[in-house]
């Protein structure tokens, strides 16, 4: 099983990290995406990564917290990624990844936990996504990259959890297994009475 706790570990380890220069979108994360094959397309015989640096980079940022903690191969299983033609660097496309493994969830229907990809919404649909880490009865606090003062950091927020904003949450494979008692009623686990 895998520890939601290293990607929220390392996410809040990434609080106040900027774009350079400010108000331009580049940022470590893309940079290190265009380098790694994350979005990599294919038609054909034809290979190719897709360059995301420069661009609304929330997505970018949840999708590197996960590569840099799981490695590139676990993060994409726990992501639900395809190897190629990954359009998850669209907020819409990675929500409808989870929703199509049926792990993602509008906020009506599911309770976030630490560890979850959180999603916002606008008028014109899904916008925006963050990591989840950590929750109340009432609250949610996330770490969401492209966001903070004029969206140029790495920055932390803390939601009500009927925030009007929040349109639902996607959650990763972890490999959680429903726990395994060793006792039922007194019998231990293997008796036959």
């Amino acid at each position: 099983m895998l520890d939601y706790k290293k990607v929220v570990d390392y996410a809040l380890s990434q609080v106040r990290t900027a774009e350079d220069p400010l108000g331009s979108n580049n940022q470590k994360y893309g940079a290190m995406l265009d380098q790694i094959p994350w979005y990599l397309y294919r038609e054909g015989t034809k290979e190719w990564i897709h360059q995301v640096n420069g661009h609304d980079w929330c997505t970018q940022a949840v999708d590197a917290f996960f590569i840099s903690t799981y490695g590139i191969d676990t993060a994409r299983k726990m992501l639900f990624r395809p190897t190629y033609n990954n359009y998850g660097a669209v907020v819409k496309h990675a929500f409808n990844y989870f929703k199509a493994a049926g792990k993602g969830f509008k906020k009506s229907e599911y309770s976030p936990k630490p560890g979850d990809v959180i999603y916002f919404e606008n008028s014109l649909g899904l916008s925006h996504t963050g990591l989840v880490v950590a929750v109340t009865d009432t609250k949610v606090t996330t770490v969401e990259g492209n966001s903070g003062k004029n969206c140029w950091y790495v920055a932390k927020s803390t939601y009500d959890k009927n925030y009007y904003k929040i349109y639902g949450y996607g959650h990763p494979d972890y490999g959680e297994e429903p726990p395994k008692p060793d006792d039922y009623d007194g019998y231990k686990v293997g008796d036959l009475y």
